[in-house]
């Protein structure tokens, strides 16, 4: 493949700032250029987790994909999901799905891996909540400041510390 000057010196970049090889940045960009075309109302967008297909007009295709397989392929589960997309926005997202599965399928297994890990740290963090804090979780504790979704912050459960009469 022969490109020009400025666009190998652009794949060049591009590759140095991903820490990509040249040629995994050409594969990488190729693959991308296909889909875009088989698909023009997805993109791809950069983050913490590496590029994923994003929707023009709405979230994550893995978002949109995984209430759908959690509700056993349901349509009317995926219309209430996200009432605020319409018919075709979904129905992008679910073809997107069909024809490149393994990519949204191991993105879905990592947010479920991440919510297990969350959940655990929570759970972890109200047992060792001291007394004082009601069994809350505060501030001082990991999960709550480690960067951690701000969803945690409004999340609030009462843990009751045990009385003398619950203790064998």
């Amino acid at each position: 493949v022969r490109l020009g000057r400025a666009v190998e010196e652009r794949v060049r970049q591009i590759a140095a700032l991903e820490h990509r090889s040249y040629a995994d940045t050409i594969r990488l960009l190729t693959e991308e250029a296909i889909k875009g075309r088989d698909f023009p109302d997805v993109m791809f967008t950069d983050g913490p987790t590496g590029r994923r297909a994003t929707l023009r007009r709405g979230p994550d295709v893995w978002e949109i994909v995984e209430p759908y397989l959690l509700a056993d392929r349901d349509w009317t589960a995926l219309r209430e999901s996200f009432p605020q997309l319409d018919e075709r926005t979904l129905r992008t997202a679910l073809e997107y799905f069909e024809r490149f599965p393994e990519e949204i399928e191991a993105r879905i297994a990592l947010n479920q891996a991440s919510r297990r890990y969350d959940s655990s740290l929570m759970r972890t963090c109200l047992l060792l909540s001291p007394p004082e804090h009601g069994g809350w979780a505060s501030m001082s504790c990991p999960c709550m400041r480690s960067g951690a979704p701000a969803r945690r912050s409004a999340m609030r459960i009462n843990v009751p510390s045990p009385s003398s009469k619950d203790v064998p």
